[in-house]
């Protein structure tokens, strides 16, 4: 079934439908980071204090500069920088805070470090373009703590820092305007420095991530609920963590477009300073992949917002430069969809409307929802789309439906439509349907509440029975957890297969059977001319230049094996400095086994295309071409994957050694690391094709360049010690 929205009006919907996506996803999506021009800004400057008032002006006060301390109070609007002049002053510092204070209008500093390095512990308010000193009582003098507004209790609150002596705190305070008061708590996050704490304004909590405390930089969030702290844990992706490494002096926000919380940059310890962007849902954690443009690598940057809520990036340092510029992140609309309400119980118990996985509430996207706790093959079912979780013709919900005789459940949306589902099928007993949401920017931001109501057996208490909510906002598609889109790479999967020819060459046997043990990721394409010289700077290749057209995507040749291992590399620097890189993985070659295992994709016979291979297949030798072609000119094969066969070699990760290659027994996660030659394995253009086959390989010294051979990349876990 497909969604329409009915563009005369954003609350009116042409076809009926029930639907619902998976909990948020964990993975990657395209950000785009806009520098924003400043008239009067101050030099660089890092650790600033900075509150963004409601009319989307901000006020600046100290930090670290290449010289000294910022000396000066800035209130900046749009986009220029005014000083102002108080009559009482605050003594210049760095590692404060300062946060706008929404309830009361004005902005609120507490704490830092003067020139002398000495920890202070005043509190001073900013209103009317004038400070005043609260001689209040306070919390222990500190720098590097944290503070946000947190608008759904009405108070400032202020975790963490450092004292004078040096020693970690991790103490709660909240300020009301007027005063200071510590919260103690059951269970707190440990303490720690120089974290990030933001507001989330969707789910009126406070977050607080990373930091630096006792046993080193941390990656672990917290929620504050306005009277005790909880530890988020995201799920695990292929058995891993995912999201932002552990780190310090990141900048912290919150985009009220996208509604989650944005984490730029910081001292990632040995990963170095970052400049790598994360959105978090509350549950998930988001990769954002800038363009072109992004702010450099940098620690201790603030962030203010615009009046549109969108988080802005001021100033930071990185390797003793101070920036003075300021950068806007502009997420895209993000994808969010949850279970909320409880199920009824019905005569086949809880009537539940549960979440598939596998999918998500994004444009472009089919996914389904299904009922389950059905009683009989023969229920009836109804489904209802609300565009309120709040209210249904001015009654608030939930509302008891016990005056409809369906007593003990509740309505949770406005029902504005409502429809018949089809008969459940299955064991277990379920109705399943789906919805496909048109590739319409049009339809991003819009929310909707689902409800089911299934009719009861015959003799049950009441006529029927319905289900629990689902709330859900349309949004981008985010890429699943793994390497950018933008490497096109394809997640390949445990599995066993057997690996060499009894029709080939003598090193192709005995053919046995092999088991991959570990998923992983391999290049959809050979790595090309353009990958190569964007990250090596140059290009070894024969086949380049205008007289071969389209060069730049034709596979880099005339690489040794060498130098593909120092791409791969490379690469991986390249990614884990700009935080897309998944914890604990990196990019190699690779396997014999690999590369035999997704180069078959589950067929059997000599060539992944069935007994024969034809010049419209692949490129190899004898189809009038006599050179490489662009990657992907040719079909895939059952996996996705173009130019297993022909085109050029390509490098393996394993040595060559005939007597210990190809044992007689089955093997799992075969490699070979002695021996002077290595592998290469898929034949190439100027290659008859009995030589192209899945099972073909060929030793070549690692330090030998042909203009026939190149190379695909695997991303896979960093083996254990």
């Amino acid at each position: 079934m497909t969604f329409h929205r009915n563009r005369s009006s954003a609350a009116a919907i042409a076809a009926p439908f029930l639907f619902a996506s998976l909990l948020p996803a964990q993975g990657y999506i395209a950000m785009t980071a806009t520098q924003v021009p400043q008239t009067n800004a101050p030099a660089g400057v890092a650790d600033a204090g900075i509150a963004a008032r409601a009319d989307g002006s901000w006020v600046v006060f100290g930090g670290e500069q290449a010289n000294g301390l910022l000396p000066s109070t800035f209130v900046v609007n749009n986009n220029v920088w005014q000083p102002r002049i108080s009559l009482f002053n605050p003594t210049l510092r760095t590692g404060h805070q300062l946060a706008f204070d929404g309830a009361r209008g004005d902005s609120v500093m507490f704490g830092g470090r003067d020139l002398l390095g000495n920890a202070l512990g005043d509190t001073w308010v900013f209103a009317n373009d004038q400070w005043s000193y609260r001689p209040t009582p306070s919390p222990t003098a500190r720098s590097g703590h944290r503070m946000c507004f947190d608008a759904a209790r009405g108070v400032v609150v202020l975790f963490g820092g450092k004292d004078g002596s040096q020693t970690l705190l991790g103490d709660t305070w909240t300020w009301n305007g007027t005063a200071w008061a510590q919260v103690a708590t059951a269970v707190a996050p440990a303490a720690r420095h120089e974290h990030g704490v933001a507001y989330d304004a969707y789910r009126q909590k406070v977050v607080l991530f990373g930091g630096e405390a006792a046993n080193g930089l941390r990656s672990d969030v917290w929620d504050w609920d306005g009277a005790s702290w909880f530890e988020v844990v995201p799920p695990l992706v292929n058995g891993a963590p995912f999201g932002p490494v552990a780190r310090k002096q990141h900048a912290m926000g919150f985009d009220a477009v996208a509604e989650r919380v944005v984490v730029f940059g910081g001292d990632r310890g040995s990963a170095g300073v970052g400049s790598d962007s994360w959105a978090f849902d509350g549950a998930n954690w988001v990769g954002l992949v800038a363009g072109t443009s992004n702010p450099s690598i940098r620690a201790k940057s603030a962030t203010a917002a615009t009046a549109s809520g969108r988080m802005l990036v001021f100033g930071g340092v990185a390797a003793n430069s101070y920036a003075n510029n300021v950068w806007e992140l502009v997420l895209p609309v993000l994808p969010r969809a949850f279970e909320y309400g409880a199920a009824c119980l019905g005569s086949g118990g809880p009537l539940e409307l549960r979440l598939n996985a596998g999918t998500q509430a994004a444009i472009g996207d089919t996914f389904g929802v299904r009922m389950t706790g059905l009683a009989m093959s023969s229920a009836v079912g109804f489904g209802f789309v609300g565009l309120s979780r709040a209210s249904f013709s001015g009654i608030p919900l939930p509302f008891d439906l016990a005056v409809v005789g369906i007593p003990g459940c509740s309505a949770y949306n406005s029902g504005d439509i409502n429809f018949a589902l089809g008969l459940p099928s299955g064991f277990p007993l379920e109705t399943a349907w789906s919805l496909t949401i048109p590739n319409d920017g049009y339809f991003l931001g819009l929310e909707l509440y689902l409800q089911a109501l299934a009719l009861e057996t015959a003799g049950y208490a009441r006529f029927a029975t319905v289900t629990n909510g689902v709330a859900m906002r349309i949004g981008n598609r985010v890429t699943p957890a793994g390497p950018p889109a933008i490497f096109n790479m394809v997640s390949i999967a445990p599995g066993a297969f057997h690996m060499g020819s009894n029709a080939g060459q003598s090193n192709e046997q005995p053919v046995h059977a092999v088991t991959i043990t570990r998923p992983f990721w391999v290049g959809r394409y050979e790595v090309t001319q353009a990958e190569w010289q964007s990250i090596m700077g140059d290009n070894p290749s024969a086949f380049q230049g205008i007289a071969y057209p389209g060069s730049a995507q034709r596979p880099v040749e005339q690489v040794t094996w060498l130098g593909a291992m120092a791409y791969c590399a490379a690469l991986t620097a390249q990614e884990a400095s700009s935080g897309r890189m998944p914890l604990g993985y990196h990019y190699r070659l690779p396997t014999e086994a690999e590369w035999e295992f997704v180069c078959r994709a589950g067929t059997t016979t000599e060539w992944n295309t069935g007994a024969l291979i034809a010049c419209g297949q692949a490129n190899f030798s004898g189809c009038g071409i006599s050179q490489t072609v662009a990657v992907g000119s040719y079909p895939a094969n059952p996996w996705g994957l173009f130019d297993m066969h022909g085109n050029v070699w390509e490098w393996c990760l394993d040595s060559w050694d005939a007597g210990a290659n190809y044992p007689a027994t089955p093997v799992a996660d075969p490699q070979v690391s002695t021996g002077s030659f290595r592998v290469i394995r898929g034949g190439s253009w100027i290659f008859a094709p009995s030589q192209c086959r899945s099972a073909v390989r060929f030793p070549l010294l690692p330090g030998s360049a042909n203009y026939s051979t190149g190379f695909r990349v695997v991303l896979a876990p960093i083996p254990g010690p």
